[in-house]
């Protein structure tokens, strides 16, 4: 008579697992992310500058508003020049689009631009400040001299024209000052440091002006003097979001130091920091990069290891704006000889972070190409290392990035006469963060942080009924960052985002996030420490009355133990239901079941007193109702649902004989 109820349950069952698998179904479906060592680059190599003279590739930049900017050196036998392409970056086409009336000439004064072949790496430098001006810092001399000055030239309509041009160094017959690297500060402070020789004196000299460079501040010198045999290369400069400005160098001598040294106001400099401590080897070329969390990245050459005679490329990473570093750590696996200027490149956009070094390529006709690494996770663990041919030979690296997360890589092709070109890398999205899930009457609420890059055109939320299998359960469009998800039963669920971009690659699921539809756990644990609670008070007030007459005493007795018993049972379920491991979680249901033995104990020793002692207990009768409804409520709660009963089948009857009808 109680098979129909025993069906339900079954079909119920029957029809759980077809939608589970169903789940699985959707959860295969989702489309394969495009990793970060996967996504390719772009056509091989975009080409500039091309023709029977030379041209060098001298600096990258990026505004943040689909501006990329590359500078090239531009050789003539009357002398050398300084030249600006501007493009529409690659963010929202195919391939970076150049603006009509470029390039156009940087340097105000013709023929005098020293570029430097030996130090491709400081070629040039540019910087763009809060109000949009531009700046690019370059080396100066007149044609024949020994001695070289560093200019600065600035244009106030995107590149179009440059206007001013000033020098940073003080005029002196007796220093050369060369290879600038410039930033700008958010206040719009701009600082450039430089390499000052004077004699056999080599230093990192800094200047800065609060006047949009139509001013420089005296130079100051922020290494140690060194003498002729000990000298210094070439800075790399970053600025992060409150200002401060990092100054990353080699320190050469019988082994060489990369350093870091900043300054929060340009007079006042930190000791300077040995990134490579703990060797003694030499670290060489050392660049800073500084995220938008202000998470300072530097990578240099390191001497102290090699994978088949090959040098490696080390890496370390501060949290707290220099305070304190991640250890060193390879980035390289040496698939190829560093080579040419050795020029280390890092760039940060988002989660990614991508640095790059001239090697030489390992087949013929390479004889130099780019070698590359890959974190998604803003450093803190990397792919392995690639490399980025060019199908020619290439040296002297620069690197630029947008606010699409595309990264851009320049170099200069050798030939017959040197030729420009430049590359393009679109990563993944940066992982949005899952900031609440926020419970509802039957629906959770999920909220998140979107992805810092601007070209995200949805994100893909995922839930989960264990932590484990999940399935997508919404797209929601770019600039919504919350969703409700509604018509869930009772229970736990989980909860992980993608961003997906416009080219239709996909981020890293974000880290999983829980909420809870109905009471909690926690909430049933408290229900049951209540219920104990009253109980106890109920068998307390009948341990003060044993001396008392009470004819119905004996039915309290029994209607406590029921409550015990009761309570036994919903523990047990409780306990049943827990479908992860949590220290705190066990420890309360521990609690739970001492306080319910205790309280049998308690009322096994009042029945055995009731034998010879009655007692009045008036109000017991109403406090059983009430527990009985809690415990009731508190079993309709529970999360695991019973396993369904074995139908028993009815005993088979034994065949009829022929005299059976008869």
């Amino acid at each position: 008579m109680h098979s129909e109820p025993k069906v339900l349950k079954a079909l119920a069952v029957v029809a759980f697992v077809f939608a589970m698998a169903f789940a699985g179904l959707i959860a295969q479906s989702t489309p394969v992310k495009a990793d970060h060592d996967t996504a390719p680059w772009g056509p091989n190599p975009f080409i500039t500058g091309t023709g029977t003279l030379s041209n060098y590739t001298a600096a990258m930049l990026n505004d943040g508003q689909g501006h990329l900017y590359v500078f090239r050196f531009y050789t003539t036998a009357a002398g050398n020049n300084l030249f600006v392409y501007k493009y529409q970056d690659a963010g929202a086409n195919p391939s970076p689009v150049l603006y009509a009336g470029f390039p156009v000439q940087v340097n105000g004064i013709t023929n005098v631009v020293d570029y430097q072949f030996a130090y491709p790496t400081a070629f040039a430098s540019a910087a763009m400040d809060h109000a949009g001006n531009i700046y690019v810092a370059w080396t100066h001399t007149n044609t024949g001299a020994t001695l070289r000055d560093v200019y600065v030239s600035r244009s106030t309509d995107g590149g179009k024209t440059w206007a001013l041009t000033t020098m940073v160094n003080a005029a002196t017959a007796q220093e050369s000052d060369q290879w600038p690297s410039i930033v700008a500060t958010p206040d719009g402070t701009l600082y450039v440091a430089w390499v000052q020789n004077m004699g056999a004196w080599w230093n990192i000299t800094v200047s800065h002006s609060t006047d949009q460079a139509n001013t420089w501040s005296s130079q100051m010198n922020i290494t140690e003097r060194s003498n002729g045999g000990s000298t210094v290369y070439p800075p790399s400069m970053a600025v992060d979001s409150l200002g401060r400005v990092y100054v990353a160098y080699t320190r050469l001598g019988s082994r060489d130091y990369a350093n870091l040294t900043w300054s929060d106001n340009g007079s006042t400099w930190v000791a300077p920091v040995n990134l490579n401590s703990g060797t003694t080897q030499s670290g060489w070329a050392p660049t800073v990069a500084v995220d938008a969390q202000n998470r300072v990245h530097v990578a240099w050459e390191d001497a102290r290891t090699t994978f088949s005679g090959v040098q490696e490329i080390f890496y370390v990473r501060s949290s707290d704006r220099g305070a304190s570093w991640t250890p060193q750590t390879p980035i390289s696996q040496g698939l190829a000889p560093f080579a040419g200027s050795n020029d280390v490149q890092v760039a940060s956009e988002g989660d990614t972070l991508l640095v790059t070094w001239d090697v030489y390529g390992p087949t013929t006709p390479d004889a130099f190409d780019q070698s590359y690494a890959i974190s998604a996770d803003h450093g803190g663990s990397w792919y392995p290392e690639q490399i980025k041919s060019w199908g020619g030979e290439s040296f002297g690296s620069y690197l630029a990035r947008d606010r699409n997360g595309t990264f851009y890589l320049g170099t200069t092709i050798y030939a017959a006469n040197e030729r420009m070109a430049f590359s393009w890398w679109h990563s993944p999205p940066s992982s949005p963060v899952i900031a609440s899930v926020t419970p509802g009457t039957n629906s959770l609420t999920v909220s998140w942080s979107a992805s810092p890059e601007a070209d995200i055109a949805s994100y893909r939320l995922l839930r989960s009924p264990d932590g484990s299998s999940y399935s997508v359960v919404a797209n929601v469009a770019a600039g919504t960052t919350t969703f409700a998800d509604t018509g869930l039963a009772n229970g736990t669920y989980w909860y992980k985002l993608e961003a997906v971009d416009t080219l239709g690659y996909v981020s890293h699921d974000s880290v999983a996030v829980s909420g809870t539809v109905g009471p909690t756990t926690q909430q049933l644990i408290d229900a049951l420490n209540a219920q104990i609670a009253s109980l106890q008070a109920e068998i307390t007030s009948l341990q003060g009355q044993l001396s008392s007459t009470n004819a119905s005493l004996q039915a309290e007795l029994a209607a406590a133990q029921a409550q015990i018993t009761s309570l036994q049972n919903a523990l047990t379920s409780l306990q049943n239901s827990q479908t992860t491991s949590n220290a705190a979680t066990a420890a309360a249901l521990a609690r739970l079941q001492a306080n319910i033995t205790d309280l049998q104990g308690q009322l096994n020793n009042l029945q055995s007193q009731q034998a010879t002692q009655t007692i009045s207990y008036a109000n017991l009768a109403f406090e059983v109702i009430v527990v009985v409804l809690l415990v009731v409520l508190l079993l309709n709660q529970m999360r695991k649902p019973k396993s369904p009963q074995m139908m028993m089948a009815e005993p088979a009857q034994a065949p009829k004989k022929p005299e059976d009808d008869l």
